[in-house]
């Protein structure tokens, strides 16, 4: 008989984890890059299933654990609707769009929900059980990582990949045993197949290896991560020396050099500099996860001599380890031009991890209650948002009305279906024309006619656009158009929606 009380800590963190994730899926967001994606795992599984192997490769991020995972839910979904309706689902079709991004979305939720398990268990041989679940609960809690995990992209997977790699090597340092090692390598491949961008694991692996003295756990680890890379992606069955050639090229010699538009304090820049990830962090992480982090700083550098005395024990080795790893991902992706503030993500669990260690030294006991109330100011937060976690920025330094000017809004198609859902109920639908950005994210949920807001010349020729506030073509737009209706998320009025004057 299983003993619940032994697992009331996996139980509560399991429900907190669904809860956060289930609901709405696939009826909340579809991030800009989703219609790549879903177009990207759709064709890997159709030349998978045509032993066109090398075709599987479909861009330099790789994302195949995405493409098999994603590609797979679709597949499974497209059979059942193809016994019923005798056809395949069409995607720009709406009844049946919000069905094919949760077939799609779902499998990754889950792939996530294993390895929030296995980061649970690492942490708890490392350090022990109750720092293990609240570093867990605090990283399920955080609403720019919920919205992470819970949308068709790679980057929520990468953050969860990336540290259990790293806690099995540090692992490995203290037990010594090659499967622990191995372990480490298979979760490095899978980093790698799902984003190039992980390949910042292996000098972290390398300065751990060389700071314990333990060269050969450095070799297993390569070996293990090339061996599940070559496995796991089909075109490297036909030519994999293209296909690692190909990867290196454009994700990382061609793309990190490649800059992207962000706004930073009211400037528009192709690269924001040194101060963009840890201004977008301080808007980014919850006032939990900051104020813990201060009180863990403040812990460990002032019992440095006790640290540097354990060096081998098995809580130190995981407070440098993590530590190792959170400046190399924090250098490179600095020195890296292209910046966006989702590549935040792999920080936020080592983060939480020394989150954990602070709330383990600060409140010692009433674990249960402590829970409680993580949840409770967590829903507080998050409730008003719902289920558009993107839009989260931190209460402490002014939200979204301050981070509108200091970070802009990073507008990844974050609430768009509020206006479609909107739209969608009006009579003669069908013949509605709406213009706006992000055009690819909208056409899917909405039943009428969607343009790109840069196509239009004369707004006139369009019933409908949705813009956020103070947009540049504000002015012209109501030249021909009247206000229709302001949507808000929380408490920051994010759309505003225009009606052609002549409707």
């Amino acid at each position: 008989m299983i003993n619940l009380k032994k697992h009331l800590n996996l139980i509560f963190l399991s429900l907190v984890y669904f809860i956060s994730r289930l609901p709405m899926l696939g009826n909340d967001i579809v991030n800009v890059d989703a219609p790549a994606w879903n177009y990207r795992a759709v064709q890997f599984w159709a030349y998978l299933k045509n032993y066109n192997f090398l075709e599987t490769y479909r861009t330099y991020h790789p994302g195949v654990t995405l493409m098999w995972l994603s590609g797979f839910g679709q597949e499974i979904y497209s059979v059942f609707y193809k016994l019923k309706y005798g056809i395949r689902p069409v995607y720009f079709n709406v009844s049946n769009f919000r069905w094919i991004l949760f077939s799609e979305t779902l499998p990754l939720v889950l792939f996530n929900f294993a390895f929030i398990i296995l980061l649970y268990k690492l942490i708890e041989k490392l350090f022990n059980q109750k720092i293990a679940f609240y570093s867990v609960l605090i990283l399920l809690l955080e609403p720019f990582f919920i919205g992470n995990t819970r949308v068709l992209h790679l980057d929520g997977m990468l953050s969860l990949l990336g540290i259990n790699s790293v806690l099995f090597f540090i692992k490995y340092q203290k037990s010594k045993r090659t499967k622990d090692a191995i372990f480490s390598g298979i979760l490095f491949g899978l980093a790698v197949l799902t984003k190039v961008s992980s390949l910042t694991l292996f000098p972290t692996i390398v300065i751990i290896s060389l700071l314990f003295g333990n060269i050969l756990s450095l070799v297993i680890y390569a070996v293990a991560g090339l061996t599940a890379f070559l496995i796991l992606f089909p075109a490297c069955w036909v030519d994999p020396i293209r296909v690692i050639t190909k990867i290196i090229y454009d994700g990382v010699i061609k793309t990190g050099q490649g800059g992207q538009p962000q706004i930073f304090f009211g400037q528009e820049s192709l690269n924001p500099g040194i101060l963009f990830y840890p201004t977008q962090f301080i808007f980014r992480a919850s006032p939990v996860l900051i104020i813990l982090l201060t009180v863990a700083l403040y812990l460990i550098f002032s019992n440095y001599k006790v640290v540097l005395k354990g060096l081998k024990s098995s809580k130190t080795m995981t407070i440098l380890g993590v530590s190792i790893y959170t400046l190399v991902y924090f250098v490179f992706m600095t020195v890296s031009t292209k910046k966006i503030d989702r590549y935040l993500i792999p920080l936020f669990p080592p983060l939480a991890i020394f989150a954990g260690y602070a709330l383990s030294k600060v409140v010692p006991r009433k674990q249960f209650f402590v829970a409680v109330v993580l949840v409770v100011v967590s829903a507080v937060q998050i409730l008003p948002l719902f289920p558009d976690f993107f839009a989260y920025f931190n209460p402490l330094v002014g939200g979204s009305h301050m981070a509108v000017n200091a970070v802009g809004l990073q507008d990844w198609a974050t609430g768009y279906m509020r206006v479609t859902n909107y739209l969608n109920k009006k009579p003669g639908v069908e013949n509605i024309t709406l213009a706006t950005y992000n055009d690819a994210s909208v056409r899917p949920t909405f039943l009428g006619i969607v343009v790109s807001i840069d196509s239009v010349t004369d707004f006139s020729e369009v019933d409908y656009v949705v813009v956020q506030r103070d947009d540049a073509r504000s002015p012209l737009i109501l030249k021909s158009m009247s206000l229709d209706r302001v949507f808000y998320i929380g408490s920051y009025d994010y759309y505003y929606l225009y009606k052609n004057i002549q409707l």
